[in-house]
């Protein structure tokens, strides 16, 4: 593997990568096709490919910027996405509507029965026996229970769906960014590490530092803990929280002695 990714980058294949991500502004599959490839050459911890993207990065200041500047606003639109979403998801369960214990609707939603005539004469003066009214009162039993069935099906449906939202591409797409960045550093590489940190330029995009607000947000902390981690984690964000703590390691790990 490591002979096809370096015969692949040597033709221009690294050099792609950052092409496609600097002009990506206009479309996010662009942007996700770019850095996938970047992540099947760096596969493994390929330092000749590592090398190759660093030289690219380092000597031309202007196409650094551009690049490391992609990945900063995706990072920001991230952060940005799950604090709204956070919000909304906190709203809807403040306006769900109450149902009694058992999950059924409220009997204020029930159609009240007909009232029993008296006396066998109803107001229009028609004759109603007793097995008519027992029969008219079954089938008005059985149209309530078959409502209250359907509402409550319905009711959990919605419940389900609104529980167990999926990630929106705006954050799915932090999952390969962070990958990406990750193998970036992969074999303790320090020159990629302080790239990410800080680049030559008027502007200085700080990815190690957006990573970590980033696992501030998804986990609804502003003071570095975990917050009401509890919270916000689910099953659809547990394996991009768990590639992020891997990505930040990799930032922060020293050389091999």
């Amino acid at each position: 593997m490591l002979e096809v990714q370096t015969n692949l980058a040597e033709e221009g294949a690294a050099d792609l990568v950052v092409e496609l991500v600097v002009n990506s502004h206009s479309s996010q599959n662009i942007f996700i096709e770019a850095v996938e490839l970047g992540i099947a050459l760096l596969e493994g911890g390929n330092s000749r490919i590592q090398e190759i993207l660093y030289h690219k990065l380092t000597n031309n200041i202007d196409k650094a910027q551009k690049f490391f500047k992609v990945f900063f606003e995706k990072m920001q639109d991230a952060q940005l996405e799950i604090r709204m979403t956070v919000t909304v998801n906190t709203s809807d369960l403040t306006q769900r509507p109450s149902d009694d214990k058992d999950g059924l609707p409220s009997t204020a939603d029930k159609p009240a029965l007909p009232a029993r005539a008296a006396k066998h004469v109803n107001k229009n003066g028609v004759v109603v026996t007793e097995e008519m009214k027992k029969d008219m009162d079954s089938a008005v039993t059985a149209t309530v229970q078959a409502i209250s069935a359907v509402r409550t099906e319905k009711n959990v449906g919605v419940l389900v769906e609104e529980e167990e939202p999926k990630l929106s591409p705006k954050i799915a797409v932090m999952d390969p960014i962070l990958r990406c960045l990750q193998l970036f550093c992969e074999n303790h590489n320090t020159d990629m590490q302080n790239l990410l940190r800080q680049q030559a330029g008027k502007t200085v995009y700080n990815l190690v530092s957006e990573t970590l607000l980033f696992l501030d947000c998804i986990c609804g902390s502003t003071t570095g803990g975990l917050g009401l981690l509890g919270l916000y984690i689910n099953e659809h964000n547990v394996s991009l929280i768990n590639q992020t703590l891997e990505t930040l390691t990799e930032y922060c790990q020293g050389p091999y002695e």
